[in-house]
């Protein structure tokens, strides 16, 4: 009896020294869990263990990666070229320009409104050979500045023609008088002003590569402007 009791108080004495075991079924360890969101705490939890791992210097854990990845304070949009207020500014800043690929003064200046690169529009000295078609600069622009998204501004007219999908399509102005507006060609010879209104709409669109809520205004032509 004796012996046993002793046996009995070793078995014990070993079981609260060896380490717990895990349940059989873990419910942290469930899909769903998996897929929970991570609170602030969290995510300062989960970037400290980071921290330790890479031997960085104690600090606020999210701030110090904020630091180290050079990200900035707060992200924002990308933009289309900021345009001045008055039309006589746009046309007089471009309308004597030289195009840089072919050193001539186009008879249709043209400048992007992504990047601000001034180009030939509508015009046979810088076309080229893409795959098997002839494209013209503003296409061959659009594919190289916005992945085949590009509104460009035609200086001679006030217009805006936007190049998507190897297609071209005429906008619309985004300058108008003091009616509202627009003066196609130049014609009327009006002053006209930039209107905020329109250029939030073609920005909005050219973010989302989605110009057909102006369906009723486009007018398609080919891709060898």
């Amino acid at each position: 009896q004796q012996q046993q009791q002793a046996e009995s108080s070793a078995a014990s004495s070993a079981g609260e020294s060896a380490p717990p075991q895990p349940p059989s079924s873990c419910s942290g360890c469930s899909p769903a869990r998996l897929f929970t969101p991570l609170d602030s705490a969290g995510l300062d939890r989960l970037a400290a263990a980071w921290l330790a791992a890479v031997s960085l210097p104690q600090c606020r854990p999210i701030a110090c990666l904020t630091d180290r990845l050079a990200l900035p304070s707060e992200l924002q949009p990308p933009r289309l070229i900021p345009l001045p207020l008055a039309y006589d500014a746009v046309f007089s800043a471009n309308r004597s320009r030289a195009c840089r690929h072919c050193d001539q003064r186009p008879a249709h200046p043209a400048v992007c409104l992504v990047c601000g690169e001034f180009l030939c529009f509508n015009s046979p000295c810088c076309q080229a050979r893409h795959g098997e078609d002839t494209v013209g600069e503003c296409h061959r622009h659009s594919v190289l500045c916005g992945a085949g998204h590009c509104p460009v501004l035609v200086v001679d007219s006030s217009f805006v023609w936007v190049f998507t999908h190897g297609l071209a399509l005429r906008w619309g102005s985004l300058y108008v008088d003091e009616f509202g507006e627009e003066d196609e060609e130049l014609r009327r010879g009006k002053p006209l002003y930039l209107s905020e209104q329109r250029y939030q709409a073609l920005e909005w669109q050219w973010l989302l590569h989605n110009y057909y809520s102006s369906a009723s205004r486009l007018e398609w032509l080919s891709h060898s402007l």
